[in-house]
């Protein structure tokens, strides 16, 4: 089928199209609200700032489309094959892009807000500036898995209030991206570079972010109870007042973090630098502090009740109105 034959037909009322060999079809600025492609094969095609609000592209094929600034809004995009597209600048807001395969694909600027992007394949995706604002990518408990969204670059993207609950973020490049109110419970962030990342009221608890990189990553009033930040680097970072009980930081970097009132009781800190770290007022009761490095760390109020602190290195600390180990407070 043409373009004219098929821009012909939808202005006569005839919004049917599924199941069609479209492949490489020239379709630029089209008005095709409401369309129905679903099952169609649109290989190549430029549908490049195309009008297709709940248009519906269920299992259709627009791999390597051409869709810069196209209007997907509230389509019915699930199962459908963006990938290596070039969807630059698009708006997919509140569509369905259930399990739809946007692997290696250009979604730089595009605005996926509100998108329910459960099951969806966007490792390798470049994301850079996109809006996810409250965007549903997480783990469905009946099967339907989080995104996988491993290698994908989100560097400055907006995801505040998006559900990231066990999505994959292996390795992810989320730099100076906007993370606050963000649920990534059960996440898998090993070795994610989250430099500059504003974490602000996040749910991180479970997550794994062994060897991420949080340098200068805002963090105040996180809940990361039991979060797996093993060799992770948190130097400079913010966690005031965030919760990290029963944390696993092992060999963390957390040189110059300020923590004031932090709660890390339980947490495992068994050669973790905290060199110069402000802890004032912190809980760490029954924390493991073993060959930790405190020097010149400020732990002034700070609650140490039964925490093993014998092989850390304290030259330079400052405990005053500390409670030691053995609930005598430090003059």
């Amino acid at each position: 089928m043409t373009p004219e034959m098929l821009l012909a037909q939808y202005q006569s009322g005839n919004v049917q199209f599924s199941g069609l060999n479209l492949n490489r079809i020239h379709l630029p600025g089209a008005d095709l609200i409401g369309a129905n492609f679903s099952g169609s094969d649109l290989q190549g095609g430029n549908l490049v700032l195309a009008f297709l609000n709940r248009s519906n592209f269920n299992q259709a094929n627009l791999k390597g489309g051409l869709l810069r600034g196209a209007n997907f809004s509230q389509a019915d995009l699930s199962s459908c094959v963006f990938r290596d597209a070039d969807l630059m600048g698009s708006n997919l807001s509140r569509s369905d892009l259930r399990c739809a395969d946007l692997s290696l694909s250009t979604l730089l600027d595009a605005n996926l807000s509100g998108a329910d992007l459960r099951g969806a394949n966007l490792s390798g995706a470049d994301l850079r500036s996109s809006c996810l604002r409250s965007a549903n990518l997480r783990e469905e408990g009946r099967g339907l898995p989080g995104a996988d969204l491993r290698g994908a670059n989100l560097q400055y993207a907006d995801l505040k209030g998006a559900n990231l609950s066990g999505v994959n973020l292996q390795r992810a490049n989320l730099a100076g991206a906007n993370l606050c109110e963000v649920s990534l419970k059960g996440a898998n962030l090993s070795e994610a570079i989250l430099t500059g990342a504003k974490l602000t009221n996040a749910f991180l608890s479970d997550a794994i972010l062994t060897g991420a990189n949080l340098a200068r990553a805002t963090l105040q009033d996180a809940k990361m109870n039991r979060v797996d930040l093993v060799g992770a680097i948190m130097t400079d970072a913010i966690m005031t007042d965030a919760t990290l009980n029963g944390a696993k930081l092992a060999e963390a970097d957390l040189q110059n973090c300020k923590m004031e009132r932090v709660r890390l009781n339980k947490a495992e800190l068994g050669r973790t630098n905290l060199k110069k770290a402000l802890l004032l007022e912190a809980n760490l009761i029954e924390a493991y502090l073993g060959r930790a490095d405190l020097r010149g760390a400020d732990l002034r109020g700070a609650n140490l009740i039964r925490a093993e602190i014998s092989s850390a290195l304290m030259a330079g600390a400052n405990l005053q109105g500390a409670t030691l180990p053995d609930g005598s407070v430090q003059d």
